[in-house]
């Protein structure tokens, strides 16, 4: 278990909502890595002081001394529309319906293209990925690794009559770490993987390398959707 997954558990150890076994999982690894207890340390003195401070009340007066501060009134765009809409079209036009219009025409221009990119580009470089467990005997397995931060809570698998579990994620290309968590307590990684590498710690995360969309030269496509 590395540095990072241990941090990420740091604010449900202060909080308490770590059963017994968990805690003891945090402390064996405070009391080898000085780093992590540093750490540690800083957010215990943090929530220590933002507990600590002074709540203070606002002023009756508050929303006043507020809207006082506030500069005059300066003419802005809706203000200098108006006064070109007077002066370009006649009064019998609906002048506001043919603003309405030509701002929303603006709009559209200017974020169409932007859109159209960021979401042609988002698909292209995403690859569906699922992950498959067979473990009958678990009554809950969660994925954890790079992808969603090694958080126990963000991805829960779904398991079918067969006991076989399953989840799937779209992921971009490179090289993802992971972990299956067995009814909360176990960590185990995955026996079908197809590569591994040492958590520093003594044990092994398995690995996952995502291909580039339409790359069919991988040995691991037959986790891709």
């Amino acid at each position: 278990m590395n540095c990072r997954k241990i941090q990420n558990f740091f604010q449900d150890y202060l909080d308490g909502e770590f059963q017994w076994f968990q805690n003891v999982f945090v402390d064996n690894h405070l009391k080898k890595c000085d780093r992590c207890k540093r750490e540690l340390e800083a957010s215990q003195k943090l929530v220590e002081k933002l507990n600590g401070m002074k709540k203070i009340e606002a002023s009756p007066n508050f929303t006043q001394e507020v809207m006082n501060r506030i500069p005059q009134f300066q003419p802005g765009f809706c203000h200098i529309l108006k006064e070109l809409l007077d002066a370009l079209i006649p009064q019998p036009v609906n002048r506001w319906a043919v603003a309405t219009a030509m701002v929303a025409i603006i709009v559209i221009l200017a974020i169409t293209p932007a859109f159209l990119y960021k979401h042609l580009t988002d698909v292209e470089s995403t690859v569906k990925v699922k992950f498959c467990l067979v473990m009958p005997e678990a009554n809950t397995v969660a994925l954890v690794g790079d992808f969603n931060g090694w958080d126990i809570k963000k991805m829960l698998m779904n398991k079918d009559q067969k006991g076989v579990w399953t989840a799937e994620l779209p992921l971009k290309h490179g090289n993802y770490q992971y972990m299956f968590i067995i009814d909360r307590k176990t960590w185990l990684t995955d026996p079908n993987a197809i590569r591994y590498v040492d958590d520093g710690f003594g044990g092994q995360n398995a690995v996952i390398k995502v291909p580039h969309q339409g790359d069919s030269g991988n040995e691991d496509t037959r986790q891709y959707l």
